[in-house]
């Protein structure tokens, strides 16, 4: 259920039904196209360059072959996440999810990055591989939201963990916040949330299921 694997079976059946039935015979105009849209938004888009050049690849067929060529890839990639969620899966697939999550939020959010707001990297467990993110200033409000969408796709990789440090919180933002620990709280033990004690007061959140990391406050001098 790689992208690899995908495409080279959509290519092979392309090649050799000349004329098949069509799979959305029936399906009105408008609904083939809210297909089409899903598929680019939840499935083509978040598989980053590799998955775009792969289902371009197998759209290089005569026109009426797109339609095999689109419903084989919600087969294949619905398959592919129901494998993930249910059985064990390669450790090499969630650290490449882990890798293009990376990238992805650097492209998303890089002036958050540029100025030090925001910082990431790539770890390891027993089990797989661990994403550490460190919120170090004001981020944009966006990035609650279509950020929290990309790690959650990270975590429903069986292996996969994150660590969410939290060094500073800006004003204004405890609501943002508050909305995606909720989100991630039910990945349990497999998000780890670092704070110093002085913030945990100051977060009025139940993190009952999640594994939180206080550190002490620093002394004075």
């Amino acid at each position: 259920f790689s992208d690899r694997g995908i495409a080279a079976r959509i290519r092979n059946k392309t090649r050799r039904l000349r004329r098949p039935n069509s799979p959305v015979a029936g399906y009105t105009l408008g609904y083939g196209l809210r297909l089409l849209g899903r598929l680019l938004y939840r499935g083509i888009g978040p598989g980053g360059p590799a998955r775009w050049s792969r289902f371009v690849w197998t759209l290089c067929r005569p026109p009426r072959l797109w339609p095999l060529v689109i419903t084989d890839w919600v087969r294949g990639l619905s398959m592919r996440d129901y494998v993930c969620r249910h059985f064990d899966v390669e450790p090499e697939l969630a650290r490449e999810a882990a890798r293009r999550a990376i990238a992805d939020l650097r492209t998303r959010f890089g002036g958050a990055f540029a100025r030090g707001a925001l910082t990431a990297h790539l770890g390891a467990t027993d089990e797989g591989p661990r994403l550490v993110l460190t919120l170090r200033g004001a981020l944009e409000r966006r990035f609650f939201r279509r950020g929290r969408r990309r790690l959650e796709r990270l975590l429903r990789l069986p292996g996969a963990h994150l660590t969410l440090c939290i060094e500073h919180l800006a004003e204004g933002q405890t609501d943002s916040l508050h909305r995606l620990i909720a989100s991630l709280g039910r990945y349990g033990e497999r998000v780890t949330l670092r704070m110093s004690q002085e913030l945990r007061a100051r977060l009025p959140i139940d993190l009952t299921g999640i594994h939180v990391l206080i550190e002490p406050a620093r002394a004075v001098a």
